[in-house]
């Protein structure tokens, strides 16, 4: 018997175990000032944002490869790309005019959302009677859209069913974002509620499942934000701590881990079915840094395994005494 394949072997049966711990780690591409990684697949393929002299600009590719840059539909003065399938299919969204934001600055207005791959190449798409769609995120199985859109005094976050082109409100809200969906067409996002005329606000998290609505906040915590949800039910996002900082989170609402990047604001924004998350940090400067979440196996698992690589070295011997 060889120790290699006794150990695969235990490895295989071994049921799994969540991590209770996450680290961060940079995600950089040579060239950029700025980076954002917004999700991944399960064939850990990534989508994110770069930034060049000032330009921004979307890319996709798997991660230890050179990414693949990405222009919108023609006739977009600003695009994004938001989620990508397990078969390379991506969803986004894009603006046809600059408007004014209020304060003398022209920004892009996304009105319409699209998915793409290379094979057929742009479809376009909106919410009907919504003055604007924005897509953001899309099941690894390519069925299911979320995103959500804003008008002038209320926001609803949506999700569609793009075989039966079904499309159903998940939340509503001064603000409400539909961020998150998995393959069994279950949503997550948040939704912020203000008072005091906008002098203070309460956020909170949003779960959509079979038709119904649950808010939430995750334990001992008071201002969540869920963004990403895999086909396991594992969540990730972020909370503010009370001092105003942002901490990523990843895990369920009552075990999860949080994770802070050097004292940056940190943000979780997608986690795959293997665990493997992106996101995000970015400091007070407006300086931002791309990061790759992973695991780290708890100390009472790694136990069990060198338990069982106890085992195989034994049960090795025994075989070779034997013969």
């Amino acid at each position: 018997m060889k120790l290699h394949t006794c150990f695969s072997a235990l490895l295989a049966l071994s049921p799994a175990v969540d991590a209770a711990t996450y680290i961060a780690e940079r995600y950089d591409i040579a060239g950029a000032t700025n980076t954002a990684l917004w999700a991944i697949n399960n064939r850990n393929q990534v989508v994110g944002e770069a930034t060049f002299d000032g330009e921004k600009k979307a890319f996709y590719g798997a991660l230890g490869e050179a990414p693949v840059f990405f222009d919108g539909p023609p006739k977009s003065v600003a695009s994004f790309i938001t989620g990508i399938t397990d078969d390379g299919v991506l969803v986004g969204s894009y603006a046809t005019e600059l408007v004014d934001d209020g304060f003398g600055a022209l920004v892009p207005r996304y009105s319409r959302g699209f998915t793409w791959d290379a094979a057929n190449g742009f479809d376009e798409f909106e919410v009907a009677g919504a003055a604007n769609t924005v897509a953001t995120g899309i099941s690894s199985n390519g069925r299911y859209l979320v995103g959500y859109s804003p008008s002038y005094d209320r926001w609803d976050a949506w999700l569609m069913d793009r075989d039966t082109g079904v499309i159903e409100t998940t939340a509503s809200g001064v603000l409400a974002f539909g961020t998150g969906v998995n393959n069994k067409g279950e949503a997550v996002g948040a939704r912020w509620t203000f008072s005091d005329g906008f002098q203070s606000f309460d956020l909170e998290g949003f779960s959509y499942k079979s038709g119904v609505t649950d808010y939430f906040q995750l334990n001992n915590q008071t201002e969540t934000n869920p963004i990403g949800l895999n086909n396991r039910g594992v969540l990730s996002g972020y909370i503010y701590r009370p001092d105003g900082g942002v901490v990523a989170f990843i895990g369920g609402i009552s075990d999860y881990s949080l994770v802070n990047w050097r004292d940056w604001n940190t943000f979780a924004y997608a986690v795959n079915d293997s665990g493997l998350a992106v996101g995000m940090a970015s400091d007070n400067a407006g300086n931002q840094q791309a990061l790759i979440f992973r695991a780290i196996p708890e100390p009472a698992s790694l136990g069990l395994i060198f338990m069982g690589l106890a085992g195989a070295v034994a049960l090795g011997r025994q075989t070779r005494l034997r013969r």
